[in-house]
């Protein structure tokens, strides 16, 4: 879903799904910040692994916003554990203030409850959706955020043929923008990954538009290709699965030959350059 300044941004209907679409105004360098796996609890003094999640996402909403990106997307496993309503009400506060500055796209994780998020979010009632999706357009690029979370309960995730058919209509709508979709879980995983990544691999690997799947869940950072699309697997905020892999978020700047792209938090500070396809 995504948060503008003024509230959530307007989402329609497709099926069993809901997506949450926006147009930001063209101009300026596009920059954008890439996190994922915040697991914020309710309790602000939480700790895993010698970790604070609450704290490791305070400082980087303080890094994000020196950056001043044109939006801040959140690839999963927002909450803690299970997804309660006091994780949220936690996580919205820590970003609070990235709201108030730039566009703000929410993906839910195998920790994330849907319900819960939505209510928090005061913008919907009743039976939560199966999945839910965004689309970002920034002209000339454009962002798509996939839901592949199951349930809170449920490590593996899966996409779904209703929304991989959605996914499929919205790439054919706009085939020439440089497009890049997110998705929390990876195919493989060191935990369980994405039932039907292969799915989703041989659906965008046919449309040149789609420049790169960006996953998560793994709480490692690492850059490479599945079927010559590049695939990022974006570092934990919260706290890393091994001790000295790194953890933080992403400087992702885009431009027409490809996207640059830094570690921002422990780690290397190297750029890599991803040329576009």
């Amino acid at each position: 879903m995504i948060l503008l300044s003024g509230g959530p941004s307007l989402s329609s209907e497709h099926g069993s799904g809901l997506c949450y679409r926006c147009a930001l105004k063209p101009g300026g360098p596009v920059r954008w910040a890439w996190a994922a796996d915040t697991h914020i609890c309710g309790d602000a003094d939480a700790s895993q692994s010698g970790f604070q999640p609450a704290r490791q996402l305070e400082r980087a909403v303080a890094e994000m916003r020196q950056f001043r990106p044109s939006g801040v997307l959140v690839n999963g496993d927002l909450a803690w554990s299970l997804g309660h309503s006091v994780d949220y009400e936690r996580f919205l506060g820590i970003m609070h203030p990235l709201v108030r500055q730039t566009a703000l796209v929410l993906a839910v994780g195998n920790h994330d409850d849907r319900g819960n998020l939505l209510a928090c979010l005061g913008n919907r009632s009743g039976p939560a959706p199966q999945w839910l999706a965004a689309v970002v357009e920034q002209p000339p690029f454009r962002l798509v955020a996939l839901d592949s979370s199951i349930d809170a309960q449920t490590v593996g995730g899966e996409i779904g043929g209703a929304q991989l058919a959605w996914l499929e209509d919205e790439l054919e709508a706009e085939s020439h923008a440089p497009t890049i979709i997110f998705l929390h879980h990876p195919g493989e995983s060191s935990s369980e990954g994405c039932s039907d990544f292969s799915d989703l691999v041989r659906l965008v690997r046919r449309r040149r538009c789609v420049q790169a799947v960006v996953t998560a869940h793994d709480h490692e950072y690492c850059v490479g290709q599945v079927e010559g699309v590049h695939h990022v697997r974006l570092p934990a905020v919260g706290f890393p699965f091994e001790e000295r892999t790194p953890t933080g978020w992403i400087a992702a700047v885009p431009g027409r030959a490809g996207i640059e792209l830094q570690l921002q938090g422990s780690g290397s500070p190297a750029v890599t350059h991803l040329p576009w396809r």
